[in-house]
């Protein structure tokens, strides 16, 4: 849902895209008058949307949306009479808009995560690369179908923690201008992973690690990036993702990737140990 907040005569405030249920508490001077609109992405329509509007924890204003609109709006006065009869709406604890989308153009350093993390199993050879296997909730490492799945190892820990990697593909090359710069590509990659694993145009990322590295003396890029989302059944807004491209020598690099959801940060160490342990092979 798209939201829009704002005095009727003054500047209208977007908030972007919020889950619904939503609410949010805006200050306006004795008197004022207010405008909110809620309104249905493109792709979410249908259902009723309904917005509300209390002064003093009391119901002054209340509009739905109607069978050909995907919008419903609320305008009016904050001196407005209470509407009786209008029950307040009781909203899930925990919405809440997601933030604003954050690309590094420069470089910041990849931090250490605390915690003592995921003891070391073994290691895993794939794609040129070698790196830790992770015991403990982790599964053990599987080879997968490129043709299906994207990529040709993968090994998955407790609620939705991934480890993944392959040789990065022509398609992917092509996104990042076909010239094999690291940086770029690994961009590339992150992107195509926001768009294939988390809701369309819902996903919002914001780097927080993006640095040169050197693997066995080979040339790397590390991009780390908060992914905020909000998907039915999915008890994470953010997961944590790490692309590492590694440039192995063959016609394209290689890539590591890791996700570790904000609902198991025990895990978050691990993307230490995995990013440390990455050798060529």
């Amino acid at each position: 849902m798209n939201l829009t907040v704002g005095e009727a005569n003054g500047n209208h405030e977007p908030h972007g895209v919020v889950i619904l249920p939503y609410r949010k508490t805006v200050e306006l001077a004795a008197g004022a008058d207010f405008y909110l609109d809620v309104r249905s992405r493109e792709d979410q329509e249908g259902g009723t949307l309904t917005c509300t509007v209390l002064v003093g924890g009391k119901v002054v204003q209340q509009a739905h949306s109607t069978p050909d609109s995907s919008s419903a709006t609320c305008a009016g006065s904050t001196a407005d009479a209470r509407q009786r009869g209008i029950p307040v709406p009781t909203l899930t604890p925990g919405a809440s808009p997601l933030p604003e989308e954050r690309r590094l153009t420069g470089t910041v350093k990849l931090r250490d995560y605390p915690g003592e993390g995921s003891p070391v199993i073994g290691t895993v050879t794939d794609s040129s690369l070698e790196y830790a296997e992770l015991g403990d909730t982790w599964d053990r490492s599987k080879t997968l179908d490129p043709v299906f799945d994207g990529f040709t190892r993968k090994q998955e820990g407790r609620q939705r923690a991934l480890v993944k990697s392959t040789q990065v593909d022509e398609d992917i090359m092509a996104a990042a201008g076909g010239t094999g710069e690291l940086r770029g590509v690994a961009g590339a990659v992150m992107d195509e992973r926001r768009r294939y694993e988390y809701p369309r145009d819902q996903a919002i990322l914001v780097d927080v690690a993006s640095q040169p590295l050197k693997v066995d003396g080979h040339d790397a890029w590390l991009l780390v990036s908060e992914i905020h989302f909000h998907k039915r059944g999915v008890p994470s807004t953010m997961d944590l993702n790490e692309v590492l491209v590694v440039n192995t020598g063959r016609v394209r690099p290689s890539v590591l990737w890791i996700v570790l959801p904000e609902t198991n940060k025990k895990l978050w160490p691990d993307l230490n140990t995995l990013v440390a342990s990455v050798q060529v092979r």
